[in-house]
This record gives C-alpha cells, sequence and structure tokens, in this order.
C-alpha cells in the first residue's frame, strides 16, 4: 500500500524471496522456476490490487459488472458529502482517477489481529468525506478506491471477498500459499519482523482488497502467469487489454493501468516489449511484480527491510536479463554527468515563488539567473539545495555548495510545467542507485506552487495554540497506528496560511478558520496522494486533531497529564487512549505491569522512538521509562492494566 512515508525508524534488511517464472515461446507449456531464500509468506501491500482488479473484471467477462458504470449501481448505500461521486465510475476506482481522497488509516494494519471493524465502517466514514478532484479530471494513487472494489465484489457475488479470490483466483491457478488476513491468519509461515533489533507481532492489513494479501514469492510469480497472453485462466484476453491501457494524458502523467502502476516503460518500450508492473508495501513488508505478458515472463520479489524501491529495482534487473537470454536487448538505467549551462533562461523567472511538496514548503529562486535554489522552509535543519541548468532547459540538483559544482550522484533533474488547470508543478526524473540491485527511475510530479493566503491575525494566533507534538488518541488496541502516525504542527511563518507538519506525516493544509484546516494540492500520481481535511478542537482543557480522511484522532502532548507515582492502574475505553507525559518523577524507574488481554502499552522517548510496545516479542513484564518521553495505555473498555515502580 505504499505507506513508507509513514513508517518510524530505522528498518533492518530481514530477508529477501525472489521467484520468476518464463515459458520460452519456442517451448510452450514447459516453464522454468528457480527461488531462493526462505519459502516464508507475507503481505503483499498493493500488489493486491491486481488481484482486486482480476475479481472484477472476472465479473465483468461474466457480464455483471461494466466497467464504465457508476459505482453506485453495485453499491447503492454508497453516500458521500460530496455530490460528484454520483459520477465515479468502476474503471476510475481502477485507474486511481475517481478523487477520493486517499487513504482510510482507521484500525487498518492491527498487529496479531484480524479483526473486520475497519471493513465494517468504511462505508460510514466515507458518507463524512468529499473529493479532492472532479471524478475522470486526473489520477492519484488512491487506495480507498480499491477498497470499494472489494465491497463490489462481495456484493455482486454474495460472498466474502477471502471465498472469491481463494474460490475464484487462487483455486484455478494452483496457489497454495496465497490468501488474506482472514484465512491465513498466524500461518506458520509468517515471515519475522524485526525492528531496531525487537521482534515484533504479525502485521496484517484489513483494507484487504487495497492491501491486504498474503502470498509467497513462489505463488506470486505464478500468479502473474495469469497476465501472460492466452493465459485465460481467471480472466479473458479482452479483460487484459483493457487492464493493460495507460490513463496518461500526456508524457508526465503515471501510466496507470487498471490495477497497475504502469503499464507502460520507455525503457521496455524502447525494446519493443511490454512489460507491466506493480509495487506495494506496508509498514514493514515490500513487494514488487513485474510481467512481460506476451514474453510470458513474471518475476516477483518479496522482502523486509529493504524498502519498496529496492525491490522493485532487483525485480527490474531480474526482468532485463531473462529478457536479455531471449534475445531482446533491454538498456539499463545508467546514471551518467548531464552537461549544464552558465545562465538560467529568463523565462523561469515567473516560477519563482513557493511551492510545496505536500509536505514541506519550499521557496524556489534563480540568484542573478546563474543558477537555481531550493529552500526548505521551516524546517529545522532546512537545507538549501542547489539546481544548475542543463541544456535541455531542466535543472540537474548538485550535492553539496554551488562553488563544488559536483552533481549529486543519486541524481533528481526538475523541469517546470503548467497543467490544464492553470497551475504551476515542478516535474522530478530521479535515478537511485540500490547497492546489489540496480539503478531505480522514478520520474513523477514533484510539488506545486503556492501562494500566500489572506487569513485574519486573529485566526493565526487562535491556530498558533495548536502548534506542538501530537500522539495517536484514537484506535483499537492492536492498531499500528499508534506507531505509525505522530505529528508537529506549526503554523506556517515563511508563507501565510498554511498548516505545516514538521514529522511530514501529515500533509500541509490551509486555513480555514480556527478550527479548520483543508487538504488543497492536486499532485498527480504519488505526491498528491492521502489527502486529509483537519479540524482541531478543545475539551476537558485538551487539544486535540481530528485528521478526518484518515479516520484519527490525535491528542496535543503538552496537554497530557504527568504519569506520577501514585498512578498504580488504568482501567481503558474503547477507541480512547489514555496518554501520559513521562516526567522526572519515574525517570530511573522500571514499570512492572499485569494487564488484561486485550490491552497494549505503548512507550516513547522524547524523540518520537518507540522504546516499547505490548508487541515486541521476548520482553518481559517490564518496562524501563525514559526520563521524558510519553507512555501510553490502550484497550477494550473496562480493561484493566495494574503496575508498580522500582527505582534502579
Amino acid at each position: 500500500m505504499s505507506y513508507n512515508k509513514y513508517k518510524k525508524g530505522v528498518m533492518q534488511f530481514v530477508f529477501a524471496s525472489v521467484a520468476f517464472l518464463f515459458t520460452c515461446a519456442n517451448s510452450v507449456g514447459n516453464t522454468y522456476a528457480k527461488e531462493t531464500g526462505k519459502d516464508v509468506v507475507c503481505n503483499i501491500g498493493s500488489v493486491s490490487k491486481t488481484f482486486v482488479t482480476a475479481a472484477v473484471l472476472q465479473l465483468v467477462d461474466d457480464g455483471k459488472v461494466d466497467l464504465d458504470e457508476k459505482i453506485l449501481t453495485y453499491i447503492p448505500e454508497l453516500t458521500m458529502s460530496d455530490e460528484r461521486y454520483k459520477d465515479i465510475t468502476v474503471r476510475m476506482l481502477m485507474n486511481h482517477s475517481s478523487g477520493i481522497m486517499g487513504t482510510t488509516f482507521s484500525d487498518c494494519f492491527l498487529l496479531e489481529d484480524n479483526d473486520m471493524i475497519s471493513h465494517d465502517k468504511f462505508l460510514k466514514h466515507l458518507a463524512n468525506q468529499r473529493l479532492k478532484a472532479a471524478p475522470g479530471e486526473y489520477s492519484v494513487y488512491c487506495n480507498d478506491g480499491f477498497w470499494l472494489l472489494e465491497l463490489l465484489v462481495e456484493k455482486v457475488s454474495q460472498e466474502s471477498y477471502t471465498d472469491y479470490i481463494a474460490k475464484n483466483i487462487s483455486k484455478p491457478l494452483g496457489l497454495t500459499q496465497t490468501g488474506t488476513p482472514v484465512d491465513m491468519f498466524q500461518s506458520e509461515n509468517m515471515i519475522d519482523i524485526v525492528v531496531d533489533g525487537n521482534r515484533m507481532g504479525h502485521e496484517y492489513v484489513m483494507d484487504i482488497g487495497s492491501g491486504g494479501v498474503i502470498s509467497s514469492a513462489k505463488d506470486l510469480s505464478k500468479y502473474g502467469t495469469a497476465y501472460f497472453i492466452g493465459n485465460e485462466t481467471i480472466i479473458s484476453d479482452n479483460a487484459k487489454s483493457e487492464m493493460f491501457k495507460s490513463n496518461a494524458k500526456d508524457e508526465y502523467d503515471t501510466p496507470y493501468g487498471l490495477g497497475w502502476d504502469k503499464v507502460e516503460d520507455k525503457r521496455y518500450d524502447d525494446a519493443n516489449v511490454k512489460v507491466i508492473s506493480k509495487g506495494g508495501s506496508t509498514s514493514q513488508q515490500y513487494a514488487s511484480l513485474m510481467v512481460a505478458p506476451e514474453e510470458k515472463i513474471s518475476v516477483a520479489v518479496l522482502s523486509s527491510g529493504s524498502g519498496s524501491f529496492g525491490s522493485t529495482a532487483m525485480a527490474e534487473n531480474i526482468m532485463s536479463v531473462v529478457l536479455r537470454e531471449q534475445g531482446i536487448n533491454v538498456e539499463d538505467y545508467t546514471i551518467n554527468e548531464i552537461p549544464t549551462v552558465e545562465k538560467v533562461d529568463e523565462k523561469f523567472a515567473e516560477y519563482e515563488g513557493y511551492y510545496t511538496d505536500n509536505e514541506k514548503i519550499l521557496k524556489i529562486e534563480f540568484p542573478e539567473m546563474k543558477y537555481m535554489t531550493i529552500t526548505e522552509c521551516e524546517e529545522e535543519h532546512g537545507r538549501v539545495i542547489y539546481y544548475l541548468p542543463t541544456e535541455d532547459s531542466k535543472f540537474v540538483r548538485l550535492r553539496g555548495s554551488i562553488e563544488e559544482n559536483i552533481q549529486d550522484s543519486e541524481q533528481c533533474v526538475l523541469s517546470f510545467l503548467k497543467r490544464s488547470n492553470n497551475e504551476r508543478y515542478i516535474y522530478k526524473e530521479g535515478k537511485t542507485l540500490y547497492e546489489g540491485f540496480g539503478v531505480y527511475n522514478q520520474n513523477e510530479y514533484y510539488a506545486q506552487q503556492i501562494y500566500q493566503e489572506d487569513v485574519s491575525d486573529e485566526i493565526i494566533d487562535e491556530l498558533k495554540k495548536y502548534e506542538g507534538k501530537y500522539c495517536v488518541y484514537s484506535g483499537k488496541y492492536s492498531s499500528m497506528s499508534f506507531q505509525m502516525f505522530s505529528a508537529d504542527l506549526k503554523v506556517s511563518e515563511e508563507c501565510k496560511g498554511y498548516l505545516i507538519d514538521k514529522n511530514h506525516v501529515q500533509n500541509i493544509t490551509r486555513i480555514v478558520d480556527k478550527n479548520h484546516s483543508s487538504a488543497f494540492v492536486q499532485i498527480p500520481g504519488e505526491n498528491g496522494r492521502d489527502l486529509n481535511d483537519i479540524e482541531l478542537m478543545e475539551a476537558d482543557g485538551k487539544r486535540f486533531i481530528k485528521l478526518v480522511d484518515f479516520d484519527i484522532t490525535m491528542i496535543q502532548e503538552d496537554t497530557l497529564p504527568e504519569f506520577t507515582k501514585d498512578i498504580t492502574c488504568v482501567t481503558t475505553k474503547e477507541d480512547e487512549a489514555s496518554c501520559y507525559r513521562l516526567t522526572e518523577e519515574t525517570k530511573g524507574c522500571t514499570l512492572y505491569f499485569d494487564k488484561d488481554d486485550e490491552t497494549t502499552i505503548y512507550v516513547f522517548d522524547k524523540y518520537g522512538n518507540e522504546v516499547y510496545s505490548s508487541y515486541m516479542l521476548d520482553w518481559p513484564d517490564e518496562i524501563a521509562l525514559p526520563s521524558d518521553g510519553k507512555i501510553i495505555f490502550v484497550g477494550n473498555t473496562g480493561k484493566k492494566i495494574h503496575f508498580s515502580f522500582s527505582q534502579k
């Protein structure tokens, strides 16, 4: 599901499992398979989107669903606060052009739990959402659209999604290690998760249509053979022709197909070979699936700790090697120095000003029209990044100062353009070398221009009360939201009228009034994804923010009560965490606890690093408390957590 943005801490490389299958063109049916690594299963994240897309296309093949029919035809109880939702079609959900805000995270990522609560309340949550764009206007990555497709499959087939894919995808293809958190829960082959040296419980994604499928590399590669031309085991070749059409409107748009990240790739197109690809990541695990339908090649890479781009780079290089073995010459991506010029063209002067990449505020300047600088405004260690103009009217990033004049080894080339909405954008062409995996190439919309807003000083002063750090307050005890999300809000002083999160978890928002700040960017592709409107509120001396579209409430840490030694028991309440600030009184203490089932304890240091959680395995029932930070107790209503202190 591509949740790297929300991870905290440094992941350790745990394993990589690789499988690839291909059928030689002159020997149909003679399949060669090779696998390395442990025969394990893990979450495949957003590669799951191809499963739900295939399921819907099966219903299309059966005449039960029309790709260009309104989604309301199949889910009539769907409602949203924005009337434009009535124009969303099935196809728009598949190619990310529905206009839906992004991702519902509430109780979606669970540890050692497969509760379907998020599935059951999903439509109720959508009823409170607006759209960020008119349906069909442009494509921007959207998980919730595939959750709707999961519900569509259940509505039309009249069976659970888990049962449907088991019967209609896994069984026909002979997949024995593929399923969902429902039928693969606590599988003995599930990969262990290690974070900062701590072995963790298993994670399960309950947004199954978007990111919850579990599989092995061997099974996933075998699943990829279903997209070989001529293999109509699960869907027809006519359905594949629809799936493989690019939704890109120009050379800058991401070439989304139906359920696939890329159905066009210049490197393969230049070699006259069609390759489709889909990547995925959950909080801790990564997957990549690449298929060459005509050449009958399927490559799957699953990993933990390598990062999603590393897995994709590995899959791309395996695909290229196998293609070359079939006599198809595919050029590898390389990083070469780019020729530059001495002056910036005067036409770029109009592009000076402020931009946002949906996380930070960036300031673009052209000093004496000799080079370009991008200043990361209001960052604790805000950088000034230097770019030189190139011969083709772009800008290449330098490593270090302008005087050193050394191009960055992680190549980044920027250009400026306008879309039909008359907004100015920065477009990025990036190449990164992953040692052992090869060069990963990623081209995408990078940032959108923003302007000073006319917001009264009175409203600004009111919002400044909400500045500071926040931790998650709502969610089930098993929810990973408590680990994945934090915020450090700040009212922008550089560009008036915006609320930013210095932790870069919450997207930048435009201030509406003293209680509301709204998402506004319209960046196609990845950087405009997962938008949130924010509600700000006070109650009982505490301040809260609600991330409306994530369906998560957070509490300001400065307003938390202190955790003192006279507190010996906490009684939990469903969906309301008990959060405390750690102080000097408990400095150097060890906390011994005795807790009911269906409860969880989280401890974070002053930097927001997770020191302890009940899902860290191999720990006794005690915690060495940091001198500063916070402790959070979560559980079902009426559950009790008893504890005592000892001073070392």
